[in-house]
């Protein structure tokens, strides 16, 4: 992924501490469902952006 063109193109979004629990358990159980399914080697993060999702390591 580019980095944006100029620094408008960085968006910083605040979300309240719910919705971060939220989310958090969310991924969490994501990473239950896989590893389930038998994935041990995709224990990544993803980050939404506007063009899709970029990989964390």
């Amino acid at each position: 992924m580019d980095t944006p063109k100029s620094k408008a193109g960085h968006r910083v979004v605040s979300l309240d501490a719910e919705t971060v629990t939220l989310l958090k358990a969310h991924h969490n159980a994501q990473r239950r469902e896989r590893f389930a399914a038998g994935d041990t080697t995709g224990w990544c993060s993803l980050a939404l952006t506007a063009s899709g999702f970029l990989r964390i390591e």
